[in-house]
């Protein structure tokens, strides 16, 4: 299925206020990628490759997660092994969660955020540049910060900061084992 072909999302959640396309950011292990979708839509995340976003990462599950994406959003673990992590909150299963936009969530080794297209398209063509660097740097350096920061010449503190002020998603260390 092509990012144009998804399908709205179900009738009734319309409780918030957010219009307008919506880009989602992507940080793993194969780099950092963003996806734009309309309005609405409802993106199945998993293993399988029939999933819009398909991630070749052990620890995802073939049918991981849904995200409904609206004027409110919703995320929801489908009962995967490993958990689907909003902030520092593991969900529990098939209990869809709000999801506020430039909130991050992780499944398996990639983060994830959403912003409303309109964040992206209100910085100048310099910003705009800017922050095209900023997740090059990331990607080449698959996440990690330190490295991304000597890689575009700045302090760890000044790229903690641009990527405040840019709402790109912080890539985070994995500690420890896989949850079950």
């Amino acid at each position: 299925m092509a990012w144009d072909d998804l399908p709205p999302t179900v009738a009734g959640e319309d409780q918030g206020s957010r219009a307008g396309p919506i880009r989602l950011t992507l940080i793993g292990p194969d780099g950092v990628s963003s996806r734009t979708f309309g309005e609405t839509a409802r993106i199945t995340i998993g293993r399988s490759p029939h999933h819009p976003i398909c991630l070749n990462d052990p620890e995802v599950s073939r049918d991981h997660a849904v995200l409904t994406v609206g004027p409110v959003s919703w995320l929801e673990d489908r009962d995967s092994a490993n958990g689907t992590w909003l902030g520092e909150e593991k969900l529990p299963p098939r209990t869809p969660k709000p999801l506020s936009h430039g909130q991050s969530f992780r499944i398996g080794k990639t983060l994830f955020a959403l912003l409303a297209e309109s964040v992206v398209e209100g910085l100048s063509p310099e910003e705009q540049r800017q922050r095209e660097r900023i997740l090059d740097a990331l990607n080449r350096t698959a996440g990690n910060q330190k490295e991304a920061a000597q890689l575009l010449g700045i302090s760890r503190r000044t790229l903690s900061n641009w990527l405040d002020r840019y709402q790109i998603p912080r890539p985070r260390k994995r500690g420890g084992a896989s949850e079950g």
